[in-house]
């Protein structure tokens, strides 16, 4: 929910990678960063991308898209 913090993340089905912040005072995060012309959708499930070596390894579960 911290909105200063960011991790990298990637969509699972498309592998479309973004950064996932919080957003003070609600429950769901924000996904910055990503292609304009992706293929998100609904229900795709959002994990820890682990490039450049990031603080967290890859494909940890992060989010279930909400909206796109």
């Amino acid at each position: 929910t911290d909105s200063s913090s960011g991790v990298g993340v990637r969509e699972s089905r498309t592998g479309t990678v973004g950064i996932a912040q919080g957003q003070d005072g609600k429950s769901s995060l924000r996904m910055d960063f990503v292609d304009p012309d992706s293929k998100i959708k609904k229900g795709d499930t959002i994990v820890t991308s682990g490039l450049q070596g990031g603080r967290f390894p890859a494909n940890i579960p992060v989010a279930t898209v909400r909206s796109a």
